[in-house]
């Protein structure tokens, strides 16, 4: 049994779904955009869902007989202070855990009254855990956050600590010192040249005492790189297929056109109810290993299945984001196992692609170097 006790939620998406083997225990939790599903996961005997803060309108919710329906109330999600804010119905209406929630009066979600997360022995709170920024152009806004001492007496050196590999930002002040009754505003700035490599970066930032003792703060930035859609390195095999150009239909298609897609195009496909997939054909030049990738922005349930000559449909899972990148597309239907290679003799070839829901595909890729296609 998972035990899933006092967590905040943030973001779309499902907040909770789980392994179909599993039961759960799921309590005092705050979801916000993202929910409890009803799947039958939670309907089995054993899984238990109750206590839980959950958003409208999600028809399939399971907020449990003490549960509560409606918005989270955080004090500033989009800046990661997941605390209750004043007015939260989740403040005060958890159920008591024996040896992880107070006595009484328990709030739904991770934090409870006075709480300051992540525990530190330091009586240093910040006005953000989170900075969203975004770079276009070569230009971003910078954003501050606030450090302010809530104990008296206290005095403590600090320095802003970064890893190397997050040198696309920076904070000033760089360092000095926490002192009760005064507040030190941080200021952090993009560095647009720094920056040209990947679409979404991700780091963060330690305001850390001489004793060791730190507050983090997380830095997410969008920019307006786009990938190159033909990915291979010197001396890679990589056989690129455009999706429109299927030699047997599948189904119902729709060309998108999208100036960053290969070509500027790319194709819609959807599932049919017959189960016919899309037929294509290619060659190899050599006995060998390939992997098989597809090129994906958006799509209804990230699967399709595929098959290779005279194989059976089988199910690949696809890593899918919002801009267009690459993913494997081996059969691996379980994600904790290895993506298969495909075992390929010299000469023509036969590629199967009936697609789960729907999907935008422009590129189908046949390499032996599935490496230099990581989304950037």
């Amino acid at each position: 049994i998972a035990y899933i006790l006092n967590n905040s939620f943030s973001g779309n998406g499902v907040g909770f779904g789980m392994n179909r083997y599993l039961r759960a225990v799921v309590k005092n939790n705050v979801f916000d955009n993202s929910y409890i599903s009803g799947s039958d996961n939670m309907k089995k005997t054993g899984s238990v869902s109750d206590y839980n803060l959950l958003p409208p309108d999600k028809e399939d919710a399971i907020p449990g007989k003490n549960g509560i329906i409606g918005n989270a109330g955080y004090v500033d999600a989009k800046r990661g202070m997941l605390a209750l804010a004043a007015g939260s119905p989740g403040i005060g209406k958890g159920c008591v855990i024996p040896n992880f929630t107070p006595e009484s009066n328990v709030n739904m979600g991770a934090f409870q009254k006075g709480t300051i997360l992540p525990l530190r022995p330091m009586p240093v709170v910040l006005d953000a855990g989170k900075l969203n920024f975004t770079v276009k152009d070569g230009k971003s806004s910078p954003q501050t956050v606030t450090a302010k001492v809530c104990a008296e007496n206290y005095s403590a050196k600090f320095t802003v600590v970064q890893p190397r590999a997050n040198d696309w930002f920076e904070v000033t002040p760089a360092s000095g010192v926490f002192e009760s009754g005064k507040s030190i505003t941080f200021t952090v700035r993009m560095k647009p040249e720094k920056m040209k490599e990947r679409t979404i970066y991700r780091g963060a930032f330690l305001l850390r005492q001489d004793d060791g003792v730190s507050r983090p703060v997380s830095v997410y930035a969008d920019t307006d790189f786009v990938q190159p859609a033909r990915l291979h390195k010197e001396g890679d095999f990589a056989l690129y297929i455009n999706a429109e150009d299927y030699k047997v239909p599948g189904g119902k298609t729709e060309v998108i056109n999208d100036k960053n897609a290969d070509g500027g195009k790319a194709l819609r496909m959807y599932q049919n109810k017959e189960g016919k997939p899309f037929v294509y054909e290619f060659s190899v030049p050599a006995d060998g290993k390939y992997h098989l990738m597809l090129r994906c922005r958006n799509g209804h349930r990230p699967r399709v299945l595929t098959a290779i000559d005279d194989q059976k449909l089988a199910d690949s899972a696809l890593h899918i984001m919002d801009f267009w990148s690459w993913s494997t597309a081996g059969h691996n239907c379980q994600w904790s196992k290895k993506v298969k290679v495909m075992n390929l003799k010299a000469g023509k070839h036969t590629l199967k692609i009936l697609p789960l829901g729907w999907k935008d595909i422009d590129l189908i890729a046949i390499t032996d170097n599935p490496a230099a296609y990581e989304p950037r």
